[in-house]
């Protein structure tokens, strides 16, 4: 198992280097299996833009977390930006010290638009931040998008047995909420799976250790459920829950993307035989 520790001994430093993800190996789910998952994984934000727009605004919230930082790409070129706190005041510009810039035409082969590296911003105010991009009309279609990095005690994740099943295959998916570490009870997550052409289907997490519940171990902190796949294609799994604590309440949010395939047989022959018994 690798040391993350080990290999990124300053978090902040592995961060700006690319997607780290917090990987915990789980066992005791009700098929007994070990199953991995990703706690505390970048978010993704993305604003599409259309032909003429000359601005980009991304709201993300922020809720209980030590430490934030954004990767934002800008595939126009002359991008600028400005990341407002929930006040509306400015917190960092992109001419601000400690923004790295990487300039898609200076790159090999040469790519539009830039690409900012905020600084960690400690300790952030709780709300819903405004990232405004800026630049010259835009002469295509294109997608400005951000991704969130964050350091905090109070962690989420999806846990899934594997990433892809067959269809009509019963699946166990459960959420697991960690507080440093340790599993937070009594909370009530609910899952959001959304099919590749069907309605989106919510299910309710459960920690009591229930088999009807497809969870393994009662009060471990990852809260679970059984669905049933029925359509080949790519479906999207979606968990929230609200976390009480003595500054309020958190939210937190994971995802996973699984797939659903036609069992692996195919017919070619079929040939019957009555085979008898001594008896007849």
């Amino acid at each position: 198992m690798i040391n993350i520790k080990k290999i990124f001994p300053n978090l902040s430093l592995a961060i700006r280097w690319g997607f780290l993800f917090f990987a915990t190996f789980v066992t005791g789910n009700v098929y007994g299996d070990t199953v991995t998952m990703a706690l505390n994984a970048p978010t993704i934000f993305s604003d599409s833009v259309m032909l003429g727009k000359t601005s980009s605004v991304i709201k993300i919230p922020i809720s209980g977390i030590e430490s934030m930082q954004l990767e934002i790409v800008a595939p126009v070129n002359g991008a600028t930006f400005m990341l407002l706190d929930p006040s509306g005041r400015v917190a960092l510009e992109n001419a601000d010290s400690g923004v790295s810039t990487l300039d898609g035409p200076t790159q090999t082969p040469p790519l539009p638009g830039v690409m900012f590296l905020t600084p960690a911003i400690n300790t952030p105010e709780d709300g819903v931040w405004s990232l405004q991009v800026d630049f010259p009309s835009a002469s295509e279609k294109t997608v400005i998008m951000a991704t969130l990095f964050t350091e905090t005690k109070y962690q989420a994740g999806i846990v899934l047995e594997r990433n892809e099943f067959r269809v009509g295959q019963l699946a166990s998916i459960g959420m697991i909420i960690l507080n440093n570490g340790q599993p937070i009870l009594g909370l009530n997550p609910k899952m959001k799976i959304t099919p590749p052409r069907g309605t989106p289907i919510i299910i309710n997490g459960m920690d009591d250790g229930s088999y009807t519940n497809f969870d393994g171990l009662v009060d471990d902190g990852i809260y679970s459920g059984g669905y049933t796949f029925s359509e080949v294609g790519t479906y999207t799994i979606e968990g929230s829950v609200d976390i009480q604590t003595a500054n309020g309440i958190l939210k937190r949010t994971a995802s996973a993307i699984v797939t659903a395939t036609n069992p692996v047989v195919k017919l070619t022959n079929f040939n019957g035989n009555i085979v008898s018994d001594p008896s007849g």
